[in-house]
């Protein structure tokens, strides 16, 4: 990964948060401006900048046009890791927020670590490796079940439900009663909205 990633608002389109600022100034005020100014906001990720976005305009525009939110700000190593994580970036997603888990010792130690297991379990779905997605995926449920309904505004039920069914299609797969895994139903993960997948 590039070491100048974190000034990057837009994970997917490369547009750093200098070009958005820019696009601020000349008038952006909501995500389609920021979007048709400078392509931040839409990639194949499903839009994991976007509560970010939203929160940069916040601070740029009056308070009553424009509150800022209470929510906490997701920070930007799991924007980065949601961006890859929804184009199917596994591998990638795991190494960014790894780094972030192994520095943290607040709560969200085992949501991080969660997330990452989840990585990692469909690492090996996409790879047809059963065995391995069996314990990382239930690991995992495990540790994100404590931060339901959601975590830095990111809906964590249907990850897993997501998780719980790839590791029952890993043991059927295993005892010879499925052919192989579903990749039409892997996971988005999303920030600040909710999408059916």
């Amino acid at each position: 990964m590039k070491d100048d990633a974190k000034d990057l608002a837009c994970y997917c389109n490369q547009v750093d948060w200098a070009t958005v600022d820019l696009a601020i100034q000349a008038g952006a005020r909501s995500i389609g401006d920021i979007y048709d100014r400078c392509g931040a906001g839409t990639g194949p990720c499903g839009g994991s900048c976007r509560r970010s976005l939203e929160q940069r305009i916040a601070k740029a525009v009056p308070a009553p046009a424009n509150p800022v939110s209470t929510v906490d700000p997701a920070p930007p190593a799991l924007v980065r890791a949601v961006s890859l994580f929804n184009r199917r970036y596994y591998w990638e997603t795991h190494e960014v927020l790894e780094e972030v888990w192994m520095d943290e010792y607040g709560p969200d130690r085992l949501f991080y670590q969660g997330i990452i297991q989840a990585s990692a379990a469909l690492y090996h779905v996409l790879n047809a490796n059963p065995k391995g997605v069996i314990k990382l995926a239930e690991d995992s449920c495990t540790k994100l079940r404590p931060y339901l309904p959601q975590r830095y505004e990111i809906p964590l039920q249907g990850l897993i439900d997501s998780l719980q069914r790839y590791a029952l299609e890993a043991r059927e797969i295993l005892g010879g009663t499925a052919g192989g895994f579903d990749y039409d139903r892997l996971p988005v993960l999303t920030i600040g909205v909710e999408m059916n997948r």
